[in-house]
This record gives structure tokens, C-alpha cells and sequence, in this order.
């Protein structure tokens, strides 16, 4: 890690030096790969790594441009007049950053541009929020109404935000920045944001842009030298940086990410001090206490504040959706229970299904648990993009797959490994808790040993019931039971189940049978407990059957058909169960399963 301009000047050295050296010394492809890769290594380094002062900025400017002559192919390279005009003046903006004066202050004090900046950014978000509602496509895959009713105040709004954002846009090449950080906070935001507003009716196109940045780069180097800067008063978000000899403005958390990683560097050195070869134990943790390197360690050194802010967005936005949760799944179970109601008095499920999310309030809990989801979709996918460097890293990048793999809360309505999830959601839920417990969090993002946040009353009474239910029917001793007895519970418990199941959705069992939503009251939490219990003792049966072996052909035959029916109760159909089909085949004579590819 040497010094980051030395290093980006000796990359323009060591490129210059490659062709004849590779050549005098006859270089194998071995050799030549690496000399290439050290060049790109350095040049990873300058996008990766934000400069601290104007020396490393103009070597930065000095790579670039050796790097775009070299590489410039069809003509000349040192012929500029057979440029483009963008390429001539990319050459034209690095060639004057690179003979700017090295004293210059990369951070404003105060720079108009900045304002602009984020007037622009804000547009830009509340244009890119407004485009999906407004995609019928998006609207249909998410369930969403588009009549024309319902379309027009969606359109007004992406029509309004389109207008904004070009207003915005515009005005941002109309407001010249007065310093060299607001030249470069401009070029770097016109670098995203150019490509798909070029050609934007009523917006500057790229050569306006690029004239713009130009006119100002050059009123900033032609200006007089500044009045000398006060380093005692940074601009809100800013700190001088270094501390000891002040050189420039940073934004605080950068600053403090630096200032981390300098007394960390310090605390390392005067651990390899004191701690020689024979050091007891004791003493080395000893020392990591006094030298807090635990705490460097795990506040991230080497940068994580963007995951772990994201972190912090994701944790936020998690706690709506869970609290969304119980009325979205209310609102399912009303619609289910109104289908199966009308098919058992021979009436339309299709009408009852559009009465029944025509209820109060199911449209908007189904909705809002919807929106939720999609807001969390979009931190999870930033977090995926985003480095983890610490264990709570780490933690944030397993805690953002949570949405994506239990889409409807179940993690959340189990909050541990349970038979219900395929192996997908088991494995997945697996990795999750490793990398939390790694980082000292649980799966909410709450250190492990502080006192957690009560859960709804609905959902902490939903988990007792299923604790109490699975507790119930692993303490149930199948061991000493015959085939045949573990055939004929199967059925009673199949049977129990599925009675216990047929009585949800009355009245009787509801705190208020009037409301659209499922609130057990203290007889439906029996009859919910009853109808767990039996359905876990069922599976029980199964799983005890499946590890039996038939002694005749009357218990094979009763195994076979209880096997059987289970598969068709809980998959549908025997395309799940290949085991289970090559002992028909075997034991009834049909024919064999086809093997796999």
C-alpha cells in the first residue's frame, strides 16, 4: 500500500517500461500477464480509493490521460484533431486538473452547485418512484388496478416528475460552481446521470454539458487565490482532514474511516512492541484490551459504513413489513375461507374471491404488505451490490436475503428450522443465522442478549400454539407401535386434522365475526392448537412408517397406502416421492420409475 500518487505515477512508469523490457528479456505470456495485472491493480486502486489532496487527484488525472492515449486505436493518438470532440475534451479537463495548483482545497466552504446537485438528485429519485406505478405491465404482475381511473393519477404524477427532474437537470448546467471540489462534485454527477438525459426534450445535450463543465473548470483556474480557509469552521457534514495539519475538507464519515484506520495502524505497532515471542497468553489479551483492537477490528477499518447504513434502512423498512404481516396474512386467510365456504354450498369461488378482497381493508393490508416488500427488494438488492468487509457486514448481506427467500413472512411466523420449509428456505435460513451469530446479532439485527421488542399480541399467541403443538407430538413415543397400529392412527389423525380444520372460519371462533380479519378468540385458539397438534402427530406416523419394514404382505400393502395418501395430501401427487414409486413398482408390478439423466 504505498503512497496512492507514487504509486499511480510509477504505473505510468512501469506501462512505458513493459513493451522493451518484455522484449530485451524475452518475457513468457506468465510474466507479461503479471506486469499487466499490477498496472490494472493500480488503476482498481484509483477508482476505488477517493482522493485525500490535489497531489493525488492530479496523479489521478496523469493516469488517466497516459492511459487514454495509449489505448486510443484507428488513428494517431498524438493527432487530436481526429478526435471526437468528447475525447478532446476529456483530454482537455485532465490536462488542467493535472497542472492545477497542489494547495488547492478539494471541499467547498460554499459552492452554489452542491444545492443544485441535490435538487436534481431528489428529482431524479421521485421521477424513478413514479415510473413503475405508472407500467402497466408492473402494475398487473403486482396485482394493481389498471383501469383508467386508476391509471390517470399516475400518469399526472410520472408526468409531473418527468417535467421536474428536466427542469432540474437543466437548471444544473445554469449555476457555475465557484470551486475546484464543485467542478469535480458536477463532472462526477454529470457522469452518471448524462448518458440517459442526453437528448432530453427541453435539457442540455452532451456537448452543452460538456461545454458547461469546461467553462467552469476554466473560471476555477483562472480565479485569484482564494482568502485563506478557516479550518476550525468545516461546512455542516464536513471535518478537516488530517487533523494535525489540516489539508482539505472531507465528509465527516470518510474522515473518520481515515482517522480509524491511522490510530488503528498505531495501536498495531505498539501491540508488536510490547509483545514479544515468549508472551503469555494473558498478556497478549491483555493488551488487546488496553489497545482496544477488538474494537478496531469490528468497527470496520477498511470502510463499511455504506453497507451498514443500508443495514439501517433495511432494519427499519423490515420492522413495517413484520408489522404489516399479521393483517396481510388475515387478509389471505379471509379469502380463502370465503372460496371454501362457497364451494361447500355449491356457490361461485370465483365470485366469492372478488367479493371478498372487495371487503374493507383486505385490498389495503394485501397493498400495503406489497409496498413494503417492494422497498425492501430494492435496499436487499443495493446491500448484494455493496462489499462486506466485517462480520456485521457480513450479518447486513445475510439479513437482506430474508425478503427474498421467505416473500411472505415466514420466517417470521417460524422463527426457527421447521419441516415446513423446503430445502431451499432451510438452507438459506441456515446461513442466515451462522453470519448473525458471527457478528453477535440476531436475525432482526438486535445484539444477541439485549432485551427484544415484543411481538403483536396475535403473533406471539400464532408461535405459542405452534411451539405447544410440535412440543406435543415429539413427546408421543411411536417406537413400540406395530405397522398396522401406525396405520390405523394415521388415518384417525388424518381424519382429526382435517375436522379440527373444517371448523376455521366460524363465527363462534372469532372475536368479532363481523370484521374481514382472523382474530381468534380463546375456543379458536383451542381448535387452532387441536388441528396443529394432530397434523404434527400425523407426520410423525409417517416419518416412523417410513423407516419400517413390512414383515408381510398385508403390512406392505397398508404402508404403501399410507405413504401414498400422505404424498397426495401434501404434494398433490407422487412426482416428489421417486423412493416411494420404485416400491410400488417392486411391490404392486408397475412399471419402474424412468431413470434420471
Amino acid at each position: 500500500m504505498a503512497d496512492l500518487a507514487q504509486a499511480w505515477d510509477q504505473a505510468v512508469i512501469d506501462w512505458n517500461g513493459i513493451q522493451p523490457k518484455s522484449q530485451a528479456e524475452n518475457w513468457c505470456d506468465e510474466q507479461l500477464d503479471e506486469a499487466l495485472d499490477a498496472y490494472d491493480a493500480v488503476f482498481r486502486r484509483a477508482i476505488d480509493e477517493p482522493s485525500r489532496d490535489m497531489a493525488e487527484l492530479q496523479a489521478k488525472a496523469r493516469l488517466l490521460l497516459h492511459d487514454l492515449i495509449e489505448h486510443t486505436t484507428g488513428h494517431d493518438p498524438s493527432d487530436e484533431a481526429t478526435l471526437t470532440v468528447d475525447e478532446q475534451l476529456t483530454r482537455l479537463v485532465l490536462r488542467e486538473v493535472a497542472s492545477l495548483s497542489s494547495s488547492t482545497a478539494l471541499t467547498p466552504l460554499s459552492d452554489p452547485i452542491f444545492a443544485a446537485i441535490k435538487t436534481h438528485t431528489a428529482a431524479h429519485d421521485a421521477f424513478s418512484a413514479a415510473c413503475n406505478p405508472a407500467d402497466k405491465v408492473w402494475r398487473r404482475q403486482h396485482g394493481l388496478d389498471t383501469s383508467a381511473e386508476a391509471m390517470a393519477p399516475v400518469k399526472a404524477a410520472y408526468e409531473t416528475a418527468s417535467a421536474d427532474e428536466t427542469k432540474a437537470w437543466l437548471g444544473l448546467f445554469k449555476v457555475p460552481p465557484t470551486t475546484l471540489p464543485g467542478v469535480l462534485a458536477l463532472i462526477r454527477h454529470a457522469q452518471t446521470h448524462a448518458s440517459n438525459n442526453d437528448g432530453l426534450t427541453g435539457g442540455p445535450d452532451i456537448d452543452d454539458v460538456f461545454g458547461a463543465i469546461a467553462d467552469s473548470l476554466e473560471a476555477v483556474a483562472n480565479n485569484p487565490t482564494p482568502e485563506p480557509t478557516d479550518w476550525h469552521a468545516p461546512p455542516p457534514g464536513f471535518m478537516a482532514y488530517p487533523a494535525d495539519d489540516p489539508q482539505g475538507f472531507v465528509i465527516i464519515r470518510e474522515g473518520l474511516r481515515l482517522e480509524l484506520e491511522r490510530l488503528h495502524r498505531i495501536a498495531l505497532a505498539e501491540y508488536a512492541r510490547k509483545v514479544g515471542p515468549d508472551a503469555t497468553d494473558a498478556k497478549r489479551a491483555h493488551l488487546r484490551r488496553e489497545l482496544r483492537l477488538a474494537v478496531f477490528e469490528s468497527a470496520s477499518p477498511n470502510g463499511g459504513a455504506e453497507i451498514l447504513a443500508l443495514g439501517m434502512d433495511l432494519d427499519a423498512a423490515h420492522v413495517r413489513w413484520r408489522a404489516a404481516t399479521p393483517a396481510y396474512w388475515a387478509a389471505q386467510a379471509h379469502v380463502t375461507h370465503a372460496c371454501e365456504r362457497a364451494k361447500a354450498r355449491g356457490g361461485s369461488a370465483y365470485a366469492a374471491n372478488v367479493a371478498a378482497w372487495n371487503a374493507p381493508g383486505i385490498r389495503e393490508a394485501d397493498d400495503l404488505f406489497e409496498t413494503i416488500g417492494g422497498e425492501l427488494e430494492r435496499i436487499s438488492k443495493a446491500i448484494w451490490r455493496t462489499p462486506a468487509r466485517t462480520p456485521l457486514g457480513l450479518a447486513v448481506k445475510a439479513r437482506a436475503t430474508l425478503v427474498m427467500v421467505f416473500i411472505s413472512g415466514q420466517y417470521e411466523r417460524d422463527s426457527h428450522l421447521g419441516e415446513g420449509e423446503d430445502l431451499t428456505e432451510q438452507a438459506t435460513r441456515a446461513l442466515i443465522e451462522a453470519c448473525c451469530a458471527l457478528a453477535g446479532v440476531d436475525w432482526k439485527g438486535q445484539p444477541i442478549g439485549e432485551e427484544q421488542r415484543p411481538t403483536s399480541t396475535s403473533q406471539s399467541e400464532f408461535e405459542a400454539d405452534c411451539a405447544w403443538a410440535k412440543a406435543q407430538a415429539a413427546d408421543i413415543d411411536l417406537s413400540g407401535l406395530s405397522l398396522l397400529q401406525l396405520t390405523n392412527l394415521f388415518e384417525n389423525f388424518v381424519k382429526a386434522a382435517d375436522d379440527w380444520l373444517n371448523l376455521d372460519g366460524q363465527p363462534w371462533l372469532e372475536q368479532n365475526p363481523d370484521s374481514p380479519y382472523r382474530t381468534p378468540n380463546t375456543a379458536g385458539h383451542l381448535v387452532d392448537r387441536e388441528q396443529n397438534r394432530a397434523a404434527w402427530i400425523r407426520d410423525r406416523i409417517i416419518k416412523e412408517m417410513h423407516n419400517r419394514t413390512a414383515a408381510t404382505d398385508s403390512e406392505r400393502d397398508r404402508r404403501l397406502e399410507a405413504l401414498i395418501r400422505y404424498e397426495l395430501l401434501c404434494e398433490g401427487s407422487l412426482h416428489h416421492a421417486p423412493e416411494l414409486r420404485a416400491e410400488i413398482a417392486k411391490a404392486w408390478g408397475g412399471c419402474p420409475p424412468r431413470p434420471s439423466p
